[in-house]
């Protein structure tokens, strides 16, 4: 991660200098993956975000974001019973 998304705008500065100089290491499969999905998308600039509304670029919203990861853990254990918490 190059920079962060700070109220409705891309910062170079993160909240220590630690944050700014961090790397994190990814698996194989998750850089190639990555590397397709930039070839595929319209929003594939080394300015764009990663994980951004796929028609307009801009930060996915949160709320909704956050159902649908929480939805799709539900349904991956299979388990009508599981509940997040």
């Amino acid at each position: 991660m190059r920079n962060a998304w700070v109220r409705g705008e891309h910062s170079g500065e993160g909240k220590s200098d630690l944050s700014t100089r961090r790397s994190v290491p990814m698996y194989d499969r998750l850089v190639r993956e990555l590397k397709k999905w930039r070839l595929r998308t319209v929003y594939g600039d080394g300015e764009d975000l990663v994980f951004a509304h796929p028609e307009l670029g801009t930060p996915l919203d949160r709320t909704k974001t956050t159902r649908r990861f929480q939805a799709a853990c539900v349904a991956a254990t299979r388990d009508p019973r599981a509940r997040w918490s």
